[in-house]
């Protein structure tokens, strides 16, 4: 009969000797004195009040990274809908410092810096002299986009209708573009500047000068024409269709 005391099987056997103990402040707490004991909870546990203030510096950071990153995108796309188009000019010699500050200045951005810096990020604009339709409070991209665009390849559709006179033909046009104004166009219409064939000799002036000698049709007025070209085109188109 098998020893009922002798090992069973399965029975956890003892380990094989591990190596030397080394020994550990802990084994020995009832020798330990209070001085002791508080020294190894000090060493064990970290401080509250310094994972406290680690936390809260992470937490700031975030707050102020966000804030940045907010106040960025109102300078670039400014809440609310955007003004219906006015005139902005680039002046010859126009730097992209002096244009932005003008821009602000003419409430067209919010911030010269953040403009300069967004234009520099999206590769820079080639400034040509002329007249711009720039919206106020725009996405910088758009105005960025309008200024790349030279005055001569912008166009606005303007039809005169059979009939008008000066003073209506000027209207329509101011109108359509507002940098025309009225009083210039009728001032060089009447000036003696611009000759028809049709019309008065070179010298004579008066405000009917014109009247009647201008063509009816739509004209495409680009973004570098003054009120005097537009004037020489339609006198020129009455021309060529009157021979």
């Amino acid at each position: 009969m098998s020893d009922p005391f002798g090992p069973l099987q399965g029975r956890r056997q003892p380990v094989e000797d591990a190596g030397e103990w080394v020994p550990d402040p802990w084994d020995h707490v009832e020798a330990a004195t209070d001085d002791e004991l508080v020294e190894q909870r000090r060493f064990r546990r970290p401080n509250k009040w310094i994972v406290r203030v680690a936390l809260g510096v992470v937490v700031a950071l975030v707050v102020a990274t966000g804030s940045v990153g907010w106040w960025y995108l109102r300078q670039v796309n400014p809440p609310g809908e955007a003004s219906t188009a006015v005139n902005f000019t680039v002046l010859e010699g126009d730097t992209l410092d002096s244009v932005s500050q003008r821009l602000e200045a003419e409430g067209f951005i919010t911030s010269a810096g953040v403009f300069r810096w967004y234009v520099d990020r999206k590769g820079g604009i080639d400034f040509v002299p002329g007249y711009y339709q720039l919206k106020l409070r725009d996405h910088m991209g758009n105005l960025m986009g309008a200024l790349n665009t030279p005055p001569a390849q912008t166009f606005v559709n303007v039809t005169f209708p059979e009939g008008y006179t000066l003073e209506q033909v000027a209207n329509r046009l101011a109108e359509k573009v507002p940098r025309l104004d009225v009083s210039t166009f009728l001032q060089q219409a009447s000036a003696g500047v611009v000759v028809s064939d049709f019309g008065p000799q070179p010298g004579v002036s008066g405000p009917t000068a014109l009247e009647g000698l201008l063509f009816p049709d739509t004209y495409q007025i680009s973004g570098d024409d003054s009120s005097t070209r537009v004037i020489e085109r339609m006198v020129g188109l009455m021309e060529r269709v009157g021979r």
